[in-house]
Parts: structure tokens; C-alpha cells; sequence
């Protein structure tokens, strides 16, 4: 059994490709997707300069939990005891978590493989339920003694509590969030589908369920499977 230190690294200099939205329309303006939609980039996130960069300002430290949190509330298939992310001891942020998201598409948790080589490590720490939480670093590269990424470049790397190792599947499924009251007092309840404490409730704390960070409103989105629909033709 191989385990890893839970370690994300995006280099800024990589390009995403948009995939299709496909959806069907329902009467009452209800959207009902496959899971590939969830995959589908919807915001229109533009690169910023990051020269010389090497700190996230506040407001972005709480940007990458806010992003973070969001698409682990949405995974799908669902999950039993997905915990909330609160920051850990510590140039696009949106675009480069939409990196590591979008390898969800390639990876099927029935099976626990990649579908497209080795290519959906990124998801697998992203959406690992036993992660709680996170701390991020970037910093600006002129050049590198041994890499294949062009420079200059930034590059962000972001590190998990949560072990994470390569023959366990990273998260239980099941109804959203049915197992946090067996978890113990720090993630006894299920709010937005992911784990929290009751402190976390009673202070307002932690992820509020806000999807319109990743430049859509997901909680307008029932999942076709989930209802035991099938695509029409």
C-alpha cells in the first residue's frame, strides 16, 4: 500500500478545455443533469498576472475554502460523510480548481480507476472524506533546475490533512451526508451535504452553501441519477 502526502500542484501555464452543456429542460425551470454536467466549466474566470507573486491575500485564502468546499458538497455519486474544510496551518484560483474538479470526469468511483490513463490523482485528494483540512502556498518561478514546465511560472501547491493512499477509494457513497451523526461530535451534522460540528452551527461557521463561486448556482441542479431518470433520446 503506497500513502502520499495530499499535495495539489497546478502549473498556471496549463489550458482547460470547455466541454458541452447538456441538460434537460423541465417545466417548472427545474435542471436535471448527468453527472458529465457537472463537469462542464461554467464561469468565465480570466488569468491575472501572478509575477512576482508569492502570498494569498486574505480574501483568497477564503475564496480557495469557499471553492474547495463547494465542489466537494456537489460530488457525485454522493457522499456519507464528506467533512467541512476549514483552513489549515498555513493565478487564477477558480481556474485552477476547476483543474483539479474537471479530472472528476475521468475517474469512476465504482471502480476506483482513471478511465483516461493516470489522470484523476488531483480529484481523488480534492474529494478525499477524510480531509478537514487545508493550507495553500504558491510562489512565482523564473526558471527550474529540473522540470518539463515552461518559465517563467507560477505554480500553486495546496496540502490535505487526511491520508490519502492509492487502493483505498476516496470517499464512501451514499445519501449525502447520512453517516455525519455517526462520525462524533466534530461532524455530527450534515448541513449543504457536507459533515460540520455543532460549534460550526452555532456560530455560522464554515462552508454557507454558496455554488455561484464556481460561476453557476448548482443548487438549481437535481442529478439525473439521483432520480432514476434516464437521458431521453
Amino acid at each position: 500500500m503506497k500513502i502520499y502526502r495530499k499535495k495539489l500542484v497546478v502549473h498556471f501555464m496549463l489550458s482547460v478545455t470547455s466541454l458541452t452543456l447538456v441538460q434537460l429542460p423541465a417545466s417548472d425551470g427545474t435542471l436535471y443533469w448527468s453527472r458529465d454536467d457537472l463537469f462542464t466549466l461554467r464561469g468565465n474566470y480570466t488569468w491575472g498576472s501572478s509575477i512576482n507573486k508569492t502570498r494569498f491575500t486574505e480574501q483568497e485564502k477564503n475564496l480557495i475554502l469557499q471553492i474547495s468546499n463547494a465542489y466537494r458538497s456537489m460530488v457525485f455519486p454522493r457522499a456519507v460523510g464528506m467533512r467541512d474544510f476549514s483552513p489549515g496551518p498555513g493565478y487564477s484560483i477558480e481556474q485552477a480548481f476547476y483543474m483539479f474538479h474537471e479530472e472528476g470526469s475521468k475517474y469512476d468511483i465504482y471502480t476506483d480507476k482513471c478511465t483516461h490513463w493516470n489522470t484523476c490523482g488531483h480529484y481523488r485528494v480534492l474529494m478525499n472524506e477524510k480531509s478537514c483540512r487545508m493550507g495553500c502556498a504558491l510562489n512565482f518561478c523564473k526558471s527550474y533546475s529540473h522540470s518539463e514546465y515552461p518559465t517563467p511560472s507560477t505554480l500553486l501547491m495546496c496540502s490535505y490533512d487526511g491520508q490519502y493512499t492509492t487502493d483505498v477509494k476516496p470517499y464512501t457513497v451514499g445519501p449525502a451526508g447520512s453517516n455525519c451523526e455517526n462520525m462524533g461530535y466534530n461532524w455530527s451534522i450534515k448541513r449543504n451535504n457536507l459533515c460540520i460540528s455543532a460549534t460550526e452551527r452555532k456560530f455560522n461557521l464554515g462552508y454557507d452553501g454558496n455554488t455561484t463561486v464556481l460561476g453557476f448556482d448548482y443548487n438549481d441542479v437535481v442529478m439525473v441519477e439521483e432520480m432514476n431518470l434516464a437521458t431521453p433520446a
